[in-house]
């Protein structure tokens, strides 16, 4: 009897996992161009992190180049880390959240948000010059896990940065193949690209229970009602 209670407790109380668990902060620095998103290597980890990320502190990781990134298909090991504790865990993409804002004009004003040509950044005019925004969501995987599997902690990625000065319109002249826009890359900038310094964050996204953590729940509710059926009986 003690056995069934504690079984039914632990069966009830037992969460799926993920590989990876906390909250991940990185900056660094980007290339951006109508149709490339080439990151400046190697991006830096820097607080607040917590979970696996804890102690990562200061140490570096590289992330993979897209191309056409609006359409990038699923694709694995996007970010991996140079940290020795870190050696074995890496970042897939999925794919890229819209934003559902209406696409950029030039012609927007304070506090009007727009998505830039590609489909994948967002821009809002602030009272500074634009802010731009980027979110994915993809897969934190350790080394057992394979992409997307049952070991897997799925995450979203919010990258911003901010363009002081640098109104839309000279966001979407810069893309069309204008004079390239420094801000955060080695210079000088080619043309048809913007350089910026960016931060981003990866959290981990609410977990919807697995097909064995439904099982589990179910085990436990089936020892509950059978402890309150035997204690009825008796």
């Amino acid at each position: 009897m003690k056995f069934l209670k504690f079984f039914s407790l632990v069966a009830f109380l037992a969460p799926a996992y993920g590989a990876v668990m906390g909250p991940l902060n990185i900056t660094g620095s980007v290339l951006v161009s109508a149709n490339v998103i080439d990151w400046q290597n190697p991006f830096t980890i820097v607080p607040s992190v917590g979970g696996t990320f804890a102690g990562t502190i200061g140490t570096t990781g590289n992330a993979l180049d897209l191309v056409n990134p609006g359409t990038v298909p699923p694709q694995p090991f996007f970010l991996t880390f140079n940290a020795p504790s870190l050696a074995g865990v890496h970042f897939d993409i999925v794919t890229f959240v819209p934003n559902g804002a209406p696409t950029c004009t030039g012609a927007e004003v304070l506090n009007d948000v727009c998505t830039l040509p590609g489909g994948v950044f967002s821009a809002q005019v602030t009272a500074t010059g634009t802010a731009i925004a980027m979110q994915m969501f993809g897969y934190f995987n350790d080394t057992p896990a394979t992409f997307q599997n049952a070991n897997s902690t799925p995450y979203t990625g919010n990258y911003t940065t901010q363009l002081a000065g640098v109104p839309v319109s000279l966001i979407l002249s810069t893309l069309l193949g204008g004079p390239g826009i420094p801000g955060g890359a080695t210079p000088p900038v080619p043309p048809g690209f913007i350089s910026a310094a960016y931060s981003a964050n990866f959290a981990e996204v609410p977990g919807v229970p697995e097909p064995a953590t439904y099982a589990m729940i179910g085990m436990g509710l089936v020892g509950v009602w059978a402890m309150r059926r035997r204690a009825r009986i008796s």
